[in-house]
């Protein structure tokens, strides 16, 4: 057998309200821009799939090898960290949808180091020798793959401005830990006798009422007097 705690005299705490929606804010319009880089990624997926054909979705998926692409006009691939890209972009897509306000730091971690990845490789290779013409050269499909990708950076920039422009940093307020009752029994003082006064002044003599006549009550004894005794 197991016991409870002591029931504590009052009301049960009342629990502190929910978040408000405020802090979830601007859910459809982050959902719409990362709606809008899917929209790019697999643009990517499909200028590399008119160049290469069926052997792009094996690597795609982490499965195929670099040995078995011909990969002439196009100096971008969409291999497997593009793929998961994809698959975290619908699930934040849904999930924005339904009013998940997790999407906001999520999103942005995803979109800016989507940003960086694809920032980092055009300046690499825009800074080279001839690296400028290889990224433009032909019009069709380089270089609009190149836009392509400098529009996902931008992106990115703008997701991470949106959250943080529209961050609420109100406090959340909450309720007290419960309510006392309304006349809660003080504890006993330890017993202590009354105090007594050191000194008690004498009392004045006081007459002895004497009995009414008709009654047979025997007088008082009568009071010696003061001074010494007679000497005999």
């Amino acid at each position: 057998m197991s016991y409870g705690p002591p029931v504590v005299g009052g009301f049960a705490p009342v629990p502190g309200p929910p978040r408000a929606r405020s802090r979830a804010a601007a859910l459809p319009g982050l959902a719409v821009i990362m709606m809008v880089v899917l929209a790019l990624e697999l643009t990517i997926l499909g200028i590399d799939l008119s160049q290469v054909g069926a052997k792009m979705l094996p690597y795609s998926f982490g499965f195929g090898h670099l040995s078995e692409l011909r990969l002439v006009q196009t100096p971008f691939l969409f291999g497997p960290s593009d793929t998961a890209t994809c698959l975290a972009l619908i699930t934040m897509i849904i999930a924005a949808i339904g009013g998940r306000g997790w999407i906001r730091a999520a999103g942005a971690v995803l979109l800016l180091t989507n940003a960086y990845g694809i920032a980092g490789f055009l300046i690499s290779t825009g800074t080279d020798e001839n690296g400028w013409h290889y990224l433009t050269t032909p019009a069709w499909p380089v270089m609009w793959g190149t836009i392509d990708l400098a529009v996902q950076v931008l992106l990115g920039l703008v997701f991470a401005l949106v959250v943080a422009s529209t961050m609420k940093s109100a406090p959340r307020q909450d309720f007290g830990g419960g309510y006392a009752p309304p006349f809660a029994a003080a504890p006993a003082p330890p017993f202590a006798a009354p105090a007594q006064p050191p000194f008690a002044p004498p009392m004045p003599p006081q007459d002895v009422p004497r009995a009414a006549p008709g009654y047979n009550v025997p007088p008082p004894p009568a009071q010696p007097p003061y001074g010494y005794p007679p000497v005999r």
